[in-house]
């Protein structure tokens, strides 16, 4: 008996991210890889960054969802701040 491997699939990355500070000034959410590209956000870009609007705003909750193709061999999110 011949088996067929499984063909290879998508993988949906969910990050969930809170930054705060006194100061606050921005965030923002990142995927990088090697081996054939970058993870692909999925979804509006307010979902991966978020700009300080007034004295008040100093914290942010997102999630974001990042899709990583069968070729792409390593996957890594950033969460710079």
């Amino acid at each position: 008996m011949h088996r067929h491997p499984r063909p290879p699939t998508n993988i949906e990355i969910e990050v969930r991210s809170l930054a705060k500070a006194a100061h606050f000034r921005n965030a923002a959410r990142s995927g990088s890889g090697c081996g054939g590209g970058s993870p692909v956000p999925i979804g509006p870009a307010s979902d991966f960054d978020e700009w300080h609007m007034a004295a008040a705003d100093n914290a942010v909750f997102r999630l974001a969802t990042f899709v990583s193709y069968p070729r792409q061999r390593c996957r890594r999110v950033r969460l710079p701040g």
